[in-house]
């Protein structure tokens, strides 16, 4: 279902019927508002979700629950807060939460990274990201290959990255502060 571009303000509850939807395209929809409770979460077994552009949207609690998502483009997006059931995701292959922060405080990801044992490209670029607010066990992404981590805060990089046994690429221009990549 692409609906990218539209004037949609929020998905209807009819959406909880769509039960095989696998590919949902919501990109650059400007009024569209998720909240922390969407019935986003009940679309199970999607596959595809783009909210790039989305500036309103928020990932529901639920997130979890999309237990087929392989692909998840929240670039540009009103994300302030990654919800921890998204470490439930075991099938999740591409994470892509760039530019996602607000004025004030930087992207707020969850405590762990544990379950996304499949995820391969993770764009945490210019997030905001301060001292400490990747999580510890990112060594746990065992099938990361591409990480961009560029135009963040942080001093230095969590010790688990030199623990990713597949890691082919890892973006850190201008991190400003950065003083240790060890």
């Amino acid at each position: 279902l692409y609906l990218d571009g539209t004037a949609i303000r929020e998905l209807p509850v009819t959406f909880e019927k769509l039960r095989g939807l696998i590919l949902l395209n919501l990109k650059g929809c400007k009024n569209l508002h998720l909240s922390r409770s969407s019935i986003l979460g009940s679309l199970t077994s999607l596959k595809d979700l783009n909210l790039s552009g989305c500036s309103h949207v928020e990932l529901p609690e639920n997130i979890g629950n999309l237990q087929h998502l392989e692909e998840l483009d929240a670039c540009d997006s009103g994300i302030r807060k990654v919800p921890s059931s998204i470490s439930r995701l075991n099938k999740l292959k591409l994470l892509c939460l760039n530019r996602c922060k607000d004025e004030q405080m930087g992207l707020q990801l969850p405590n762990s990274f544990s379950g996304l044992t499949s995820l391969y490209r993770l764009n945490l670029g210019q997030c905001g990201l301060e001292e400490g607010a990747i999580p510890d066990d990112i060594h746990c992404l065992s099938s990361l290959l591409y990480l961009e981590l560029r135009e963040n805060n942080f001093v230095s990089l969590p010790a688990g990255i030199s623990q990713l046994p597949e890691l082919k690429q890892l973006a850190l221009a201008r991190c400003r502060n950065l003083e240790s990549l060890t």
